[in-house]
């Protein structure tokens, strides 16, 4: 790796254990920081940058702007119910410091001074490493230097929040499989096997529903996927094609349930009790939306009761 790459491998890692910080910022967050304003002169030089694409980057500048337009609807539609001041001000600067980030990693990605799979390799390595030694410390002690390890019976090491390190758990079980497919040494293997398996135990101990799915959605993708690479790319992308449709017809036909599951499992996942207040907000809508399908189900029946009585 080279410094850049370590800069970026350091900054995923040390920035999910929020208990390192100083204030508002970390270790982590500087160094990323740091990053940015040694390679804005090459992001600002550099035509080049117009000529690549960049979703996430692009997705993440639509996704401010929809931020602020939400921000401004619950202060001026609904009273500023369900934040404080000091809140929106610390998740908005986190959102732009991501930003600031991608524009950094995509400046350094453009002009081939990092590759994308070593910052992926050696984040799942290092990381998986640093976090099986905090997990089995953690059967043992709660603490470890008056930093907490837990959060109740849940594996949750040098953090305030335990959805704060599911951050960072929840991918890994998938980009351990992306590593797995490229590395050819069978030390290298074995090791990656063992921390596959350590970050799913790791999930399943932090009580997060986000590290739960991590697990689940990235077996699945990677069953799937070896499944299809039995077939040609043709018939891949049909296949591919034909599971989305029949996915999209179940999520119909079990509408209701699913709704129910989800709107269950975002009340019962709220930690700061701001959900809650939404919940109060959004439910009337929910009802409403009910009340319309059941009026409309009603409304059939009689017109079939009526054509009957003709």
């Amino acid at each position: 790796m080279n410094g850049y790459e370590k800069t970026i491998v350091f900054s995923l890692i040390i920035s999910s254990f929020t208990l390192l910080r100083f204030g508002i910022m970390g270790f982590g967050e500087v160094a990323l920081l740091l990053l940015f304003f040694s390679t804005i002169k090459l992001s600002l030089t550099r035509t080049e940058l117009l000529k690549h694409e960049f979703s996430f980057t692009r997705f993440w500048g639509v996704f401010i702007c929809c931020t602020i337009v939400g921000f401004m609807y619950n202060y001026f539609s609904l009273g500023f119910v369900s934040s404080t001041l000091a809140s929106v001000v610390f998740d908005f600067g986190a959102y732009m410091f991501i930003f600031l980030s991608l524009i950094a990693i995509q400046s350094l990605l453009v002009r081939n001074k990092i590759d994308a799979y070593s910052i992926l390799k050696y984040t799942f390595l290092y990381g998986g490493a640093i976090l099986s030694i905090l997990f089995v410390m953690s059967l043992f002690s709660s603490q470890i230097f008056n930093l907490s390890l837990k959060s109740g019976p849940h594996f949750a090491p040098l953090v305030e929040n335990l959805h704060q390190i599911s951050m960072l758990i929840a991918p890994m079980t998938l980009v351990g499989f992306i590593v797995l497919q490229h590395e050819k040494k069978k030390r290298v293997r074995n090791l990656v096997f063992l921390l596959i398996f350590m970050f799913i135990i790791m999930s399943f101990s932090s009580g997060s529903f986000k590290a739960y799915v991590g697990v689940v959605l990235g077996l699945l993708f990677v069953a799937i996927s070896s499944v299809f690479e039995w077939f040609r790319r043709k018939t891949k992308l049909n296949l591919w094609v034909i599971s989305i449709f029949f996915a999209m017809i179940l999520s119909l036909a079990f509408w209701n349930q699913l709704t129910d599951i989800l709107w269950r499992i975002f009340e019962e996942e709220d930690t700061n009790q701001g959900r809650t207040t939404l919940t109060v907000i959004l439910k009337p809508w929910k009802e409403r939306s009910t009340s319309v399908d059941q009026v409309m189900r009603d409304t059939r029946n009689e017109f079939y009761i009526d054509r009957r009585c003709l």
